[in-house]
């Protein structure tokens, strides 16, 4: 039986050369693609559907999915980061209002111990409501620096 010679390349505009004689050369090579980005460029796609009828419009459909998918979470996410916030500035608020509410009302009954002739018991108490607000005052302060970035000078 005889083997079959594996058919010649031919290729355009190179002058054929005999395998066996000493100007042949072999010659490969190699070609690489790359892109960024969801989806392959439009020519990919013209190849897919070339391999694979249908191929191009699974690819489309699945990015279309994908992108659904991710626009539904990030909006999930930003209303849950929305309803943090304002529930921590809501929070804010109402220690704010509440301290003051009871700082003031401890002051009144400060100023009502004075004026009733208790005086020793109303500065008392009035000295240390104040230096209490002077204490809350700068450990918030001091919470704050901790929290916030160095800043250049």
């Amino acid at each position: 039986m005889a083997k079959a010679k594996p058919p010649k390349t031919v290729n355009p505009g190179l002058p054929e050369v005999d395998e066996g004689s000493p100007n042949h050369l072999r010659r490969a090579q190699i070609s690489v693609a790359q892109y960024s980005g969801p989806l392959p460029p439009a020519s990919e796609l013209e190849r897919y559907e070339e391999v694979c009828p249908g191929a191009a419009k699974v690819i489309l459909e699945a990015f279309q999915a994908e992108t659904n998918h991710r626009h539904e979470m990030d909006k999930k996410y930003f209303d849950l980061d929305k309803r943090l916030v304002c529930g921590t500035h809501s929070r804010g608020l109402l220690g704010l209002w509440l301290g003051f509410t009871i700082a003031m009302t401890v002051l009144f009954l400060a100023g009502w111990l004075v004026y009733l002739g208790n005086v020793a018991a109303g500065v008392t108490i009035a000295t240390i409501d104040l230096a209490s607000l002077a204490g809350v005052f700068v450990y918030g302060q001091k919470l704050q620096a901790q929290d916030s970035p160095p800043t250049k000078e």
